[in-house]
């Protein structure tokens, strides 16, 4: 389940865990994207939206949960 808001310039995505969990926010220009928050599950959602990890400018922690972080160490090559 993703939630969207398209605007003129920038795209949000909110993007959920597969037990339904909000675990990272994506804000994306057509050419470069940021990444708040990384759970479980990160990597394999952004490559499956067809997302280049290569595209990300950076990724934002909140807070150090492992909700909101287990899905760093499947992009570290980033």
């Amino acid at each position: 389940m993703n939630v969207n808001w398209g605007g003129r310039v920038l795209t949000v995505q909110v993007l959920f865990s597969r037990t339904g969990l909000a675990t990272q926010i994506l804000v994306s220009t057509e050419k470069v994207g940021l990444l708040l928050d990384c759970g479980d599950g990160t990597a394999r959602d952004l490559i499956g939206m067809g997302v280049p990890l290569d595209s990300l400018a950076g990724v934002f922690l909140t807070h150090g949960h492992a909700d909101h972080l287990g899905g760093l160490w499947g992009g570290v090559k980033w």
